[in-house]
């Protein structure tokens, strides 16, 4: 009886030292992300700590990357924040990228060029062993070709085994992706650089969802917009613009060569340029509900990029 009185005891205070422990997961959120098998990144993060990602341009649209906290004002549903964990002036937090490729017909005869441009700005932003990439088509269907890793050469395989064809389901596309980024490591730069020359035609989901989703994401989201200006005040345009505008993003003129050449110039001092803040909200509750954000640098005429707003999940 004294030797089943002891298990009982030993198995008592492991279910204990359990609970404790899914407490403290609970409260405090762990994430961990294998980058390409080699290695385990870690990071931390509270549930009542929110991510912001911006850049600052001054008056001659140049970017700036040695503002300090003191010179932005923020508000969170009309509140200055409660605490600010961190702030960081040109960034060096792990990137997570999905490269969003329209694949529709209209793009073929343009198309080896843009390969040829996303392989390129992939070598030169990934850090080995630290950023992460993926590759997801969109024509009539969506399709993930390569999955998160750092593996440059594994990228520009799958960047250069596309083929051009079929309609544009780019609200599914923007779904999916938004979808990867969700399950990346809490604290990591959340990006989606979009490729593409047109509005959608055939998605399933609605232009509210696609929105809704790439918001709940975190996901920054650049647009190399390769749309002909007849095409400016459209539907697709507007979408895009809308996009960009929620997640802190920008469009990115590409309609010949030589724009799409600076358009992958752009991305990369973005991502070079980034600063990082992040903080604990005033009233804050994790009830789902959508809370504004907005960012202003205290200098006049300086342009803060940044997403206005996200839901407290």
């Amino acid at each position: 009886m004294q030797l089943i009185s002891r298990h009982a005891t030993q198995l008592l205070l492991l279910f204990l030292f359990f609970l404790v422990g899914v407490g403290a997961c609970q409260e405090i959120g762990t994430a961990r992300a294998l980058v390409d098998s080699d290695s385990i990144v870690t990071f931390s993060k509270r549930v009542d700590e929110v991510h912001l990602l911006f850049t600052v341009t001054d008056p001659h649209g140049k970017f700036v990357n040695v503002l300090r906290q003191e010179d932005f004002h923020l508000l969170d549903n009309g509140l200055p924040p409660e605490r600010v964990y961190r702030f960081q002036a040109g960034t060096d937090l792990p990137l997570q990228i999905v490269l969003l490729v329209d694949i529709s017909s209209s793009i073929r005869y343009r198309f080896p060029f843009e390969q040829k441009a996303a392989s390129i700005l992939l070598k030169r932003v990934l850090r080995p062993g630290i950023d992460q990439a993926s590759v997801i088509a969109f024509g009539t269907d969506v399709k993930e070709v390569q999955s998160m890793t750092s593996d440059t050469k594994r990228l520009n395989t799958a960047v250069h085994k596309l083929v051009p064809g079929g309609d544009t389901s780019l609200y599914d596309a923007l779904l999916l992706a938004s979808r990867r980024l969700h399950s990346s490591p809490s604290g990591a730069r959340k990006v989606i650089i979009l490729l593409t020359d047109g509005a959608d035609t055939t998605s399933r989901a609605s232009l509210k969802e696609s929105i809704n989703s790439t918001i709940s994401s975190d996901a920054v989201v650049l647009v190399v917009d390769a749309t002909v200006p007849s095409e400016n005040g459209t539907k697709g345009q507007s979408f895009l613009e809308e996009l960009t505008a929620a997640s802190g993003g920008a469009i990115l003129p590409a309609r010949h060569n030589e724009e799409l050449k600076g358009a992958f110039q752009t991305i990369e001092k973005v991502l070079r340029n980034q600063y990082a803040l992040s903080y604990r909200p005033s009233n804050f509750q994790t009830d789902g509900s959508y809370r504004s954000v907005r960012l202003t640098a205290q200098k006049r005429h300086w342009v803060v990029r940044c997403r206005n707003g996200y839901y407290a999940k």
